[in-house]
């Protein structure tokens, strides 16, 4: 009886987060066709986030020119690190925005553009990473992810040149997509629904912890059951199943999955070609420093 109680909870909890991340998409994925690989004008978001510490990358405006474009690449990349042992009372996670400091003393943000162009290791200190990792009594059942959202995708109308057609919309891809650890390096990249819907749910955990008063390239430690907590059920897994997290001693891959587009000629009716891609981006691992009794985050570009 019980393992049937038990296989009736494990059924509707996954039925209730379905449901959860279908809302969530709902805007966007309503204008996909059944087959996922396309994307129309209305996944251009019209619900900007302003003045968040961390930036999901989903400002709309219209350019000059007239075309309507979301995000610009600078959505921020954030390091979870989840405190969550069978043996301890109550689990909790680190949520934090990165930046490094640069030769001349410039705390830089560590943005999606930023990754996409990163050619040197680079090594992040934190005190809060190094606090919480050091203040728990079971840091081998640790673990720790890192992600980001790209939102960059620019519309225009241009006039068609068929008969009883004036206006067709013609869209960009510039920097569309996720940027996340995984346990290994991906055969192939995530479908568009699964990349959408993994980033629905990152998206939601950013403007919980934003909401919560995350300062900018600052941290928030949160506690199981607060909506800025880190939740294993949601967040451990990429929504195709890739494990996207790691072990406190674990070195994990770092890539981008990117919805683009092509156009078989220059022509203004020409038709679209919705695609997947996904690009190494390099390794991942945090490090401790024996003799400073201090954890650094490392990514390293060379590791692709």
């Amino acid at each position: 009886m019980k393992a049937e109680n038990n296989q009736v909870g494990v059924t509707l909890f996954r039925a209730v987060t379905f449901c959860f991340v279908s809302l969530l998409c709902w805007a966007e994925l309503s204008a996909e066709p059944a087959n996922g690989d396309a994307i129309s004008d209305n996944a251009i978001s019209d619900n900007p986030i302003s003045g968040s510490a961390i930036s999901i990358d989903n400002a709309p405006q219209v350019l000059p020119s007239g075309e309507r474009t979301t995000g610009n690449g600078e959505g921020d990349l954030v390091l979870v690190i989840y405190d969550g042992s069978d043996k301890q009372r109550r689990k909790s996670s680190l949520l934090v925005d990165l930046s490094f400091e640069e030769e001349n003393g410039d705390i830089n943000d560590l943005t999606c553009n930023d990754i996409l162009k990163l050619e040197q290791k680079i090594s992040i200190q934190n005190e809060a990473v190094t606090a919480f990792i050091n203040d728990s009594k079971y840091q081998q059942d640790m673990t720790w992810q890192i992600f980001g959202i790209a939102n960059h995708a620019t519309s225009r109308l241009l006039k068609s040149t068929k008969p009883g057609r004036e206006l067709i919309p013609r869209i960009t891809m510039n920097n569309f997509g996720l940027v996340s650890t995984e346990q290994q390096s991906p055969e192939k990249p995530l479908d568009a629904r699964s990349m959408r819907m993994s980033k629905a749910l990152r998206s939601k955990l950013i403007k919980e912890n934003n909401e919560f008063g995350i300062e900018p390239n600052g941290s928030l430690i949160s506690y199981f059951g607060e909506p800025s907590a880190y939740d294993k059920r949601l967040y451990d897994v990429l929504t195709n199943g890739n494990k996207a997290y790691g072990k406190i001693g674990d070195t994990l891959y770092l890539g981008m999955h990117r919805q683009q587009v092509s156009y078989e000629t220059e022509d203004n009716d020409s038709p679209s070609k919705f695609f997947m891609t996904h690009e190494k981006l390099g390794t991942a691992y945090l490090q401790f420093n024996e003799e400073q009794s201090k954890w650094s985050l490392i990514i390293d570009p060379g590791g692709k």
